[in-house]
């Protein structure tokens, strides 16, 4: 199967391309494998609310080996006697996530990343987000391309707010393989237009009324039902294409790797070869990518379960070590960002990415 990169590089439009030739290393965490709708919600709860996450670290040149040194000697490992490092050597015996934070071998992590001069990246995704995006992607080009985050951003909260209620009328329908457009619509625009109070929401419910006269929703057609995420390699193809200057280093994923080895991945008349995979057992770089992802996803789900004034609580009550390790995350990902905007993805709700990244800055006592 014949993929065109530019497929992926569409989606970073307004951003500058990402021309330069480093080394990127990857784990994943947070995979449910396939993310289905069920007559009664999702066929993992835990999918709702904890993110997909693919990421780890990135050097500018082939990295120094005496860096590997100076992290065993930080974490207080012996090379040789350990033989993988995994997220849970960082984790240890926390009892919860701001345990671990105050833990010395949290330090020590964060401040090996920092010191050593690596870039952090990663592609967060919110499962449920990224599942009703097709019903924003096949409304009319013109308005998608005025507000499409926004419109994406109005749904998800809505049905975060209504999930039960909106479930049934994506079960009932079988999505994402809508076959009676009209009366997909006619449901969905019944239960979402009484909150006209919404201006994206509104601008939904018009748009819905518009599909249901040319009878398509193109995108939640002639799929198959009640599948919502089938696979995960789509990220993969993603990161590869949008980093195709880039050396990607991938933890082997046999399901991941069966998918890719049958797709010819392109940019323009260039195939592109600029990925391999790797048993994690062989490189140092990807276990301490396992590492970085582990965190990260205990972050993001601490982040999201508790409101900005329970936040603001936490760090009223927090030592100096948490703050410092929390200042740290935050530098890290702002020195990625920095370097480039595309070496962190978020596919999420603005609400979302933005409460994080709040909350985060309350955490690591940065006055805006």
């Amino acid at each position: 199967m014949d993929i065109d990169a530019n497929i992926y590089k569409m989606n970073i439009q307004g951003l500058p391309p990402f021309d330069e030739k480093m080394i990127f290393y990857y784990d994943e965490t947070g995979n449910c494998r396939k993310f289905t709708l069920t007559e009664k919600g999702f066929n993992d709860s835990n999918a709702v609310y904890k993110n997909f996450i693919l990421g780890g670290i990135a050097f500018v040149n082939t990295p120094d080996e005496k860096l590997l040194s100076q992290l065993y000697s930080n974490l207080g490992f012996v090379e040789g006697e350990q033989p993988e490092l995994k997220f849970k050597n960082l984790y240890h015996k926390s009892k919860d996530f701001l345990n671990f934070i105050e833990s010395q071998r949290a330090s020590d992590f964060l401040s090996w990343l920092d010191s050593s001069g690596v870039y952090i990246h990663y592609l967060t995704l919110n499962n449920l987000y990224y599942s009703l995006a097709d019903i924003i992607d096949s409304l009319d080009a013109e308005i998608i391309s005025r507000c499409n985050r926004e419109l994406k951003n109005a749904l998800y909260n809505y049905v975060v707010s209504n999930t039960n209620e909106i479930i049934q009328v994506l079960y009932r329908h079988k999505y994402p393989n809508i076959t009676d457009v009209s009366q997909f619509v006619d449901d969905l625009v019944a239960l979402i237009c009484g909150n006209r109070k919404s201006y994206f929401l509104s601008i939904i419910c018009d748009e819905l009324v518009k599909a249901k006269k040319n009878n398509e929703l193109v995108f939640i057609q002639n799929n198959e039902p009640y599948i919502l995420i089938e696979e995960y390699y789509q990220f993969y193809l993603s990161r590869i294409s949008i980093f195709s200057e880039s050396e990607n280093v991938f933890d082997e994923e046999t399901t991941i790797q069966k998918h890719l080895s049958s797709i010819n991945l392109h940019d323009n008349d260039k195939t592109l070869k600029n990925y391999h995979f790797i048993k994690s057992t062989k490189s140092k770089f990807v276990q301490i990518s396992d590492m970085l992802v582990g965190l990260l996803g205990r972050l993001f789900v601490f982040l999201d379960d508790h409101n900005k004034e329970e936040i603001i609580e936490i760090a009223n009550t927090i030592n100096e070590k948490q703050i410092d390790n929390f200042s740290t995350i935050f530098k890290l990902i702002i020195r990625s960002n920095n370097k480039s905007p595309l070496l962190i993805c978020n596919i999420n709700s603005n609400r979302s990415i933005i409460d994080r990244e709040k909350k985060l800055k309350i955490l690591a006592h940065i006055i805006e």
